[in-house]
This record gives C-alpha cells, structure tokens and sequence, in this order.
C-alpha cells in the first residue's frame, strides 16, 4: 500500500469516528485525543433521543459512575457526557421510549438527576404522553425525608416543560404498572411501628434544605412547572378518613401527593398551564416551617379529583394564583394564614369543605397572620 492510500485510508477511518452513531456504539468509538465533540444519531433508535456529547473538564470517572445513561467512555478512554442544548435535556436523550406505554420513570429521574449534576436549567418532554410506575418503598411511611418510592424526586432549581404540541401528560401508575387505585404498597408505619401501611408515593417529591440556608439562598430556589399534566389515575371516592385503610386502600391517602414539599426550605414554585388530577392525598401541598417556601406562582391550573384536600399551601408563602380552579374534592382549598395571597379568576368547586383567610382567632386553628378581604 502506497503513501496514498495509507493517507487515504487514515482519513477515511478519521471521518468513521466522527459519525453519529447511536449513544450504546459511542463507546466503540475511538476519536483522537483532541477530540472536542461526538454526536449521536439517537439513544437507542436513530432519531430518538439526539444529541451532542462534549469533552470537557467535568468529564470525570466520577461523573460517568453517576450518570451512565448521559455520560460515555469511548474505546480509547475519553470521557464524553452529554452537552444541554439551549440549557435543557430530554428524557429520551437518557433512554426514554416516550409512548406512553413503557415505564419511562427511570429515564426521566435518571434526566433529572444528570440536569442537576451538570447545571442544566430545563428537562423537556417532547412527547405526548409519558408512564411512571412508583419506585419501591422500603423505607416506613412516616419518614418524610426519604426519597424512595417516589416516582420524581426535585433536588435543585429546575424547570419541567412539556413541548408537545399540546400539553404533555406525565401518566403516573403503581409497582410495576399497575392500577394506583386498586393496587398500592404496604411499608412499616415507622421505625418503632411495623404495623402496615399504604403506600402509593404521590408524584414529584421536592427535597430542598431541611436547614434553612435563607430566604434567595435555597438548593430549591425555584421550581417550574409548565405545560404538564399530572395525571394520577387516583378517583374520588368520598372516603376522606385517613391514613388510607391498608385492606382497601381508601380513604384520605397522606403518601399520596402530586406535588409533595414536607419538612424543607424552597424557594420559589411557579406553575404554569399546568394540571394536576386524580389523586389520593393532597394535590398540591406544602407542609413544615412556617417559611418553609417563599412564594407560588399559579397561572391557568387546575387541581382536582381527590380524597383530601385539592390546593394546601401550608404555610406563609406568598401566593399568586391566576384562572385557576380547585376541586372534586373533600377540601377545595386547605388554607393556613398568609401574608400576602391573591387570587384572581379562581373557582372553587364540589367539596365538602373549603377555608380561606387568616386572622387571630381560636375557632380556626393555623389562621393567625393577616385577616382575609373577599
């Protein structure tokens, strides 16, 4: 073989090495050592899942142990992970089939966690319609702070937007795909309580500062919802007595909350033409310090078809809620006393109970900031 041809060759194996691929034969790569970028024509199927892997200096051993759906070693040892494109990644860009048939829960935690690793700003949800079966539970019912068994657990800032071309829907079920109103978990009640207890683990779980770092320096500091629906498959059965009963299942199921801040410091929450329907617990709730989170942003949501309690925002956040609605449910709206709440153009409807306002007063217990103008 002439000079030629040798040249010839080396360019043309150069070329090879530089075509997108699919992100498992990434790793049979062996690209040259100033190699700066790869590019995958999907994750496991060509067209699904794209994207641009870079090498820089977060490329560490660490960071692949950590994320191996997002990060890839290549044949000749280079670490390459996966560039945001615009600040924001896909659930399929991690495996994700996006049919809503498939478990996708895995991927899309596995999205989560690599967006909060790298700094990215936004996961995305390109398709329609998208299942999450519930993790298992091991840890007992009672522990607030443990993270398993939830189907999305928020650790940073991060916004969540759907972009299909109308609102995508988030279709959380139970173990292993099963019916979340026929079928739940039974975990010990706590550590000094084994009796059994339901566990059906809500939706997104947020995980901010149990120690308050103060208000403009929270992990959380804002959370975004935009263009998603929560769909929890959970009906209204007007059984509110509660805990939910570990034989049938009913009753006012407090594991069960679409979405979940307990015994945490967050920033802001905003949410966005965003629903929230079918669950067993509290929908949208917040619980613990009385500044346990600063401030929610509601436009154009609606929260309904529960056993408990549609909207509790329990605590002294400020609240701004916008042609929103709240409903099908044993309370519309579980209020505790605000400094500042406005809501315009909000319906509240087919409860049993409602309580909004705040005040003094011994007759209504936790209303004690500000007396309420209707």
């Amino acid at each position: 073989m002439n000079a030629l041809a040798i040249s010839s060759l080396a360019l043309a194996v150069e070329a090879a090495q530089g075509r997108p691929c699919l992100f498992a034969d990434l790793a049979l790569k062996s690209p040259r050592q100033d190699a700066g970028l790869l590019v995958s024509s999907g994750h496991a199927a060509p067209g699904l899942g794209a994207g641009t892997y870079v090498c820089d200096e977060q490329c560490t051993p660490e960071l692949l142990a950590a994320h191996p759906r997002f990060v890839v070693r290549t044949a000749n040892g280079l670490i390459f992970r996966l560039l945001p494109e615009s600040g924001a990644i896909t659930p399929e860009q991690g495996g994700a089939a996006g049919d809503g048939v498939t478990d996708d829960q895995p991927a899309i935690q596995a999205a989560i966690d690599y967006a909060e690793a790298v700094g990215a700003q936004e996961v995305r949800f390109p398709a329609p319609r998208y299942r999450l079966d519930c993790p298992l539970r091991t840890s007992p019912a009672d522990q607030s702070l443990a993270r398993d068994g939830h189907p999305i657990v928020i650790r940073k800032s991060l916004v969540l937007k759907g972009t299909a071309a109308g609102r995508t829907e988030l279709d959380f079920r139970a173990l292993d795909g099963a019916s979340a109103e026929s079928d739940w978990q039974l975990v010990p009640t706590s550590a000094s309580d084994p009796s059994l207890a339901v566990w059906r683990g809500g939706g997104i779980f947020v995980s901010g500062d149990t120690l308050d770092p103060g208000k403009g320096q929270r992990t959380v500091a804002r959370l975004e919802l935009d263009r998603l629906v929560l769909r929890g498959n959970r009906e209204h059965t007007g059984n509110h007595a509660w805990p939910a009963d570990p034989v049938t299942g009913d009753g006012w199921d407090i594991t069960d909350k679409a979405l979940w801040v307990q015994v945490c410091h967050v920033g802001e929450i905003v949410c966005r033409d965003t629903d929230m329907i079918g669950w067993k617990g509290e929908i949208f709730y917040l619980g613990g310090a009385i500044d346990a989170v600063e401030r929610v942003e509601l436009a154009r949501c609606r929260f309904a078809t529960t056993n408990g309690s549609a909207f509790n925002p329990g605590c002294n956040a400020e609240i701004l809620a916008t042609d929103c609605s709240f409903g099908d449910a044993f309370q519309a709206q579980e209020e505790t006393g605000k400094s500042r709440a406005i809501y315009r153009n909000c319906v509240w409807h087919d409860c049993d109970h409602t309580t909004i306002g705040s005040g003094s007063t011994a007759a209504f217990l936790y209303h004690w900031v500000w007396p309420s103008r209707g």
